[in-house]
């Protein structure tokens, strides 16, 4: 039962999406998706059996294989030796890349930092009446515009452009990004993960698109991508451990910092780490002041000390509420202009009061929720306006259920579509009405790049084999089928997927379809289905307790029963 169930919720979200990104429109009802439905249906069952099959076969498999010297021991020489075989295998993106590849929000965090170019936007790209007097910005965390900033600025002052300073930038976060996948799947080996799939973690990572391109690129999320396998990291050897890893007081100092890194490198991070926290104190009640700790700091850093100390002394002003409340809004605008003959004269005014309503149906695109969030009224709407919308939202969600969720499904859909794939595209995005332009790709390499980027375009093209670069495979049906094979211990090991399933959430009220949204599930996709296998393992071996600890206090190895 449980499999024809989750073979329908991955079919019928298949049809779904590749009805709209083929189409290009959200108004359809099940009667256009149903041949492809029930075509999937038995597809997508068959695929759930023989994912648990095969993991399941490899957890029980005993004794040593050949892939144990094939994927990293949980040493520091190992881990880096590994390290350096990632980064040599990522060298084809690395140099259609060089000197590293940035986007038009890392463009507009690097031209906060000129003097000359303000005032700035606090809303970027629309440019009424949302200037403010304030040095930075936080629209994106300023904790990244600071140090994109540093090295932007060094690399100016000393060679009259930002080439060099985003190179030694991307160079860093490439090392950063290859040792921590390569670290988490020398974890997961040591924890005794099925060496096999510790490998299948360990190739995908050297030798798909995503890692590459996320670990050469200036960009907030690739940032926060590398810090969120970390964590990915710390939750399973929580749960192995049963929050006994904390009784450490070096290791919750260590899961502090990461917690506080993933909130200052992007705005979700501090809701990822509340959630994170929460989670694990209710299954490991124990350690309820280890966790108390743990949710405090980043809460008190992100909302107390950084808006109102930070803030003030580095002249910061606050991103705006419409980033947080865009999914809102887009269906908002998508309400308005399908059922515009139904909104009342007090209703109009609400939504007025925080949105331009004159112009909102004309903003609003299916696909992208930009020009409608960027309407909000930045320092205009007080917290009766907003209190007032909300009222507004909630009834006209409950008269049209449907137009809500058309308007949330035309901003992702495409990460759960079969028909859409990874691609490979260096970018140098510059504000084009701007004159500051000190980052550009070599012409030298135009005709390699050109290859690189066409290698990619043909493999999309090839049925089947063009499966291990479908962004859904990552984003949506790995971690299903993960969950279909714990299906019998899954209350145990529930909280290794939080961090997964709030990177799903994350892909659901995103702004746009861009790639770099779903870069932490796709890194994390095969780490996870390695720690599928290591949680079968243990569980047909009747684990009961904590990974053993030995008298110093140092994790000592698992020993089968």
């Amino acid at each position: 039962m449980a499999n024809l169930a989750l073979a329908a919720i991955l079919s019928f979200t298949n049809a779904c999406g590749i009805y709209a990104s083929e189409t290009r429109t959200l108004d359809f009802g099940f009667g256009d998706i149903a041949l492809l439905f029930f075509f999937q249906l038995p597809l997508f069952a068959a695929a759930l059996a023989a994912f648990s099959l095969t993991v399941r076969y490899f957890a029980l498999k005993r004794g040593r294989t050949r892939f144990d010297v094939l994927t990293p021991r949980f040493a520091p020489k190992s881990i880096a030796l590994f390290a350096a075989i990632m980064i040599v295998c990522w060298l084809p993106c690395i140099i259609a890349c060089f000197p590293g590849s940035i986007n038009w929000d890392t463009y507009y965090q690097l031209y906060q930092c000129y003097p000359e170019n303000h005032p700035i936007l606090a809303v970027p790209w629309v440019a009424e009446g949302h200037y403010t007097d304030a040095y930075f910005c936080d629209h994106h965390p300023v904790f990244t515009t600071l140090v994109y900033g540093g090295f932007a600025l060094t690399s100016d002052a000393l060679f009259g452009n930002w080439n060099p300073g985003i190179f030694v930038f991307c160079s860093l976060q490439c090392i950063a990004m290859a040792c921590s996948l390569t670290g988490a799947c020398a974890y997961l080996k040591s924890r005794r993960a099925p060496s096999v799939l510790v490998f299948c973690a360990y190739g995908a990572a050297c030798l798909l698109p995503p890692a590459a391109m996320a670990s050469f690129t200036m960009v907030k999320d690739s940032f926060y991508t590398w810090l969120f396998v970390l964590l990915f990291v710390a939750v399973a050897e929580i749960v192995l451990t049963k929050g006994q890893c904390l009784s450490r007081r070096r290791n919750l100092v260590l899961l502090i910092a990461l917690l506080l890194l993933l909130c200052l490198t992007k705005s979700t991070g501090v809701y990822l780490a509340c959630a994170t926290m929460i989670v694990c104190a209710f299954y490991y009640r124990a350690y309820w002041r280890k966790w108390a700790i743990a949710l405090a700091v980043p809460s008190i850093v992100m909302f107390v000390v950084m808006p109102y100390l930070v803030f003030p002394v580095l002249d910061v002003a606050p991103g705006g509420k419409q980033e947080l409340l865009g999914p809102l809004f887009q269906q908002t605008a998508r309400y308005v202009s399908e059922h515009a003959d139904e909104i009342t004269e007090e209703e109009r005014e609400a939504i007025d009061k925080v949105l331009r309503y004159d112009d909102l149906a004309e903003r609003y695109t299916p696909f992208h929720m930009d020009r409608v969030k960027y309407g909000w009224r930045y320092g205009e709407a007080t917290e009766k306006d907003l209190e007032n919308y909300y009222l507004v939202w909630l009834k006209e969600g409950l008269k049209h259920p449907k137009t809500y969720l058309e308007a949330t499904w035309g901003t992702c859909h495409e990460f759960f579509s079969s028909t859409v794939y990874f691609t490979e595209t260096p970018m140098q995005g510059h504000m084009v009405d701007q004159d500051l332009d000190k980052s550009w790709f070599p012409s030298e390499l135009d005709g390699y790049r050109a290859s690189y980027v066409g290698l990619f375009k043909q493999w999309e093209k090839i049925p089947v084999l063009n499966l291990p670069i479908c962004i859904a495979l990552y984003t949506w049906w790995i971690p299903l089928m993960c969950l279909y094979a714990l299906r019998g211990c899954i209350k145990r090991y529930a909280p290794v997927f939080i961090p997964t399933a709030f990177a799903i959430f994350c892909c659901l009220i995103t702004p746009a379809i861009n790639f770099r949204y779903s870069y932490p599930l796709a890194l994390t996709a095969l780490l996870l289905v390695a720690f599928t296998g290591l949680a079968i393992r243990r569980s047909t071996e009747g684990a009961k307790s904590p990974v053993p600890h030995m008298k110093d206090g140092r994790r000592g190895p698992a020993r089968s029963k």
